[in-house]
């Protein structure tokens, strides 16, 4: 918070507004407030089923409001709006829609992935905040590698092949982790699969930005990249409101669901799922066309 309060400070004092007033595109308030509002009605949803249950007329509420405010959006991009947020014409890149769908995927469960092992270092071992924090270091340092070596050899291969073998690498770490247990330890049973999911991280990013970018024309790169940013977002946040919401079931089903045995079993069944997330972005990626050589210089 003293940083942030710094940072502010100082940009108040160095940085200057610019902007473009004969500019003709505006933003597109409705659109984002519409798209916005359906992603919290599908969350908020999904986050009280742990007391609500699923079948409950609170959870359908939410759940049908959000498919209002999808559909509605929907209409309003494709019917109404000047400037869109979302043109549906780059959907017509079957590089792009592919490459979206499986950062979707892949992105939400990653995202997820970081919070229960944070859970799974404080709760289970113990972990002080510093030393949780330390222990995602080798991690990072996977995610630096696989990028690395992704971007190296994508010239050469292009991207599909990499997404391929990302996506695998991926489904196998998270079948690896979902064996930890109470008594596990970091080096030996978190740290190796936890590792190679972050390696998959890397491998797989890099060759997903470029086949959506490479698969639209040159003024639409921007809007592509956006729009893949977007999906990483998206699948995060459901991603980790659904997985929520199914450790928080298995755990249920323990005498003691606050118990270390229950909290791990709940771990376990969330990177199961996860892998089972990895596995159909494994499925999807092999609708990703291949790009030229060419096209992923460029």
């Amino acid at each position: 918070m003293p940083i942030g309060i710094v940072a502010a400070i100082v940009a108040s004092m160095y940085l200057r507004e610019l902007r473009n007033r004969d500019a003709t595109v505006k933003l597109d308030v409705t659109g984002a407030v519409l798209v916005t509002g359906s992603l919290a009605s599908f969350i908020y949803g999904v986050v009280n089923t742990t007391s609500r249950g699923w079948g409950s007329s609170f959870t359908l509420s939410w759940f049908l409001t959000g498919a209002i405010a999808l559909i509605i959006f929907l209409f309003w991009e494709s019917k109404v709006a000047s400037h869109p947020l979302v043109p549906f014409r780059i959907f017509k890149s079957r590089a792009l829609t592919s490459a979206n769908v499986v950062m979707f995927l892949v992105g939400g469960a990653f995202f997820a992935m970081w919070y229960f092992l944070t859970y799974y270092f404080q709760l289970i071992l113990h972990y002080g905040p510093v030393k949780a924090g330390f222990a995602f270091l080798p991690m990072a340092i996977g995610i630096i590698a696989g990028a690395q070596i992704s971007s190296r050899i994508m010239v050469k291969t292009g991207g599909r092949p990499i997404l391929l073998v990302g996506a695998s690498i991926a489904t196998l770490g998270f079948l690896w982790i979902s064996m930890i247990k109470v008594d596990s330890s970091y080096w030996g049973s978190v740290l190796p699969p936890a590792f190679l999911c972050a390696f998959a991280m890397g491998l797989l990013f890099s060759p997903l930005a470029n086949t959506a970018t490479a698969g639209v024309d040159r003024a639409d790169a921007g809007l592509a990249s956006g729009v893949l940013n977007t999906a990483r977002q998206v699948g995060g946040s459901l991603a980790l409101a659904i997985l929520a919401t199914v450790a928080a079931d298995r755990s249920a089903t323990f005498t003691s669901p606050a118990s270390p045995l229950a909290l791990v079993s709940g771990y376990q069944r969330t990177f199961q799922v996860s892998a089972l997330i990895t596995l159909l972005a494994l499925v999807v990626s092999f609708a990703v066309p291949r790009v030229s050589n060419h096209a992923v210089n460029h």
